[in-house]
Parts: structure tokens; sequence; C-alpha cells
């Protein structure tokens, strides 16, 4: 999605079934159905709504930084993160970018830690599922690393809990990385991990 007033729009409608001036049809699945299967008149989210909807979606704050993970300190944590830089991960997961000038004053020129560049990467034929517009089957977005701590569920599509098979199932433009992940000694690989659980 181009702008976030869009994203917001298409999660209510289709996730949520919510009709909207953007998306005013009723849906069953994925097909438009007779407005009145439902009972409610449309559009259920008139235009204030949803711009009140997308200005708190907006302006929900970062997650920020969790603490070490127990049995772990914080120099052990700090030296995870420079392995996490030294090996290439931060090549993708970039450590964090700056918000825009034409952002809303409170969110303008903000250093915001995502721990992503937002762009498409071939990840190799193990990840490889459907496509979003513009992408084959084996490029995914680099997923923002922001509030990994909070998930259970990993990758794209969840197909694991683990944090060191994540890592082992990258592939294509992310093979030297998981290399060279797979190369460290376990003292380094387990500080790296670490260092992911306070994301």
């Amino acid at each position: 999605m181009a702008t976030l007033a869009e994203f917001v729009a298409s999660a209510a409608h289709l996730e949520m079934g919510l009709t909207s001036s953007a998306h005013p049809d009723d849906l069953a699945q994925g097909r438009p159905v007779d407005g009145s299967i439902d009972g409610v008149a449309g559009p259920e989210l008139d235009a204030s709504a949803l711009a009140l909807l997308t200005d708190y979606v907006r302006f929900l704050a970062p997650t920020g930084r969790g603490p070490a993970p127990a049995g772990w300190n914080d120099a052990q944590v700090a030296a995870g993160e420079r392995i996490f830089s030294a090996i290439g991960c931060a090549a993708c997961h970039v450590p964090s970018l700056v918000t825009g000038s034409a952002a809303p004053p409170p969110l303008r020129e903000r250093e915001v830690a995502f721990y992503s560049d937002f762009l498409l990467h071939d990840m190799g034929p193990a990840l490889a599922d459907l496509c979003t517009p513009g992408a084959g089957s084996r490029e995914l977005r680099t997923e923002p690393l922001m509030g990994l701590r909070l998930r259970d569920l990993l990758l794209h599509d969840g197909r694991t809990t683990d944090l060191r098979r994540a890592i082992e199932l990258h592939d294509g433009e992310a093979r030297a990385a998981r290399d060279a992940f797979g190369g460290l000694g376990a003292g380094d690989r387990e500080a790296l991990l670490a260092f992911l659980r306070t994301l």
C-alpha cells in the first residue's frame, strides 16, 4: 500500500469485513455479496471513523527495547548486537531509519529502530510463497524485527517459533549472513540470539 490510509481501509475491509467509501462492497470468501447479508447498512466506517482509525495507527508508539534475557547482561547483549552487524544481518535488517520531513510534526525526522529496510529480497525457494503485487514468489519484504520479543510465530508465514530456525531458513540474498551465523562459535551465536530477544 502506498499510504497508511489505504492500508487501514484495506485491512478494515479484508481482515475485519468493514466497508468504507474506499471499499464499499461486503465480501464473503473474497467475493462481493449482497450488502444486506450482515444486516448493517454500509459504509460501516464513514470518512471520519476511517480518518480516526488511521490516526490511531499512525501515532502508535514503537515498542522499544526490552531488558537482557535471563542469564545475560547488557554487555553480552551489546556484543550480540555487534555480531549481528558484523555478519551482515544489518544489511537488510537496518537498525534504524529516519522518518521523512513530510510526516506530521510529532513524527517528523524521528529515528525509529525498525530493524528493516522494508525492501523486497529474494529469500530462496524454501520461503517462497504467494507473492504480493509486483513481487515474485521468492521475494519477501524484510520483516521488521522491532517488537520481535513480543512475537511467538516467526517468518512471514509463522512457520516456526524458534529464532535459530528462522535464521537457518534464510536463503537467496540472505545466504551469506545465514552461513556466517552458522559459522559462529556457540557463545557468539547465543549472544546474537540474546540480542534479538531484546528487540
